[in-house]
C-alpha cells in the first residue's frame, strides 16, 4: 500500500512543470507590492476617516450641552478624543514610513 502511495506521488511530480526560483521570487516580489499598496491605501483611508471624525468632535464641544447627561457625555467627548488623535497620529507616522519606502 505504501508502495503504491510513493508510486502515485512520483506520477504527480513527474506531471508538475518546474517553476524557477527567479519566477517564484518574482511572484513573491508581485505579491508583496500588492501587499504593499493595500496597506497603504488602508492607512490613509484610517487617517481620512480619524480626521473627519476629529473635526466632527472638535464641532462637538462647541454645543452648550445642559443637564445631567452633560458632564458624562463632554467626558466620553473628551476621552473619545484623546483616542482618534492617538489613531489619527499613529496612521500619520506609518503613511510616512509607507511614503519613505520603509516597508
Amino acid at each position: 500500500m505504501n508502495n503504491s502511495i510513493l508510486q502515485a506521488s512520483s506520477a504527480s511530480e513527474a506531471h508538475t512543470p518546474f517553476i524557477s526560483p527567479s519566477v517564484r521570487a518574482c511572484e513573491c516580489l508581485h505579491v508583496s507590492q500588492e501587499c504593499r499598496v493595500l496597506v497603504a491605501r488602508a492607512i490613509a483611508d484610517c487617517a481620512s476617516i480619524c480626521e473627519e471624525v476629529k473635526t466632527t468632535l472638535d464641532a462637538a464641544q462647541h454645543v452648550n450641552w445642559q443637564g445631567t447627561a452633560s458632564r458624562r457625555f463632554r467626558d466620553n467627548l473628551s476621552s473619545t478624543t484623546e483616542f482618534v488623535e492617538s489613531l489619527l497620529s499613529e496612521a500619520k507616522a506609518l503613511k510616512a514610513q509607507t511614503d519613505a519606502g520603509a516597508w
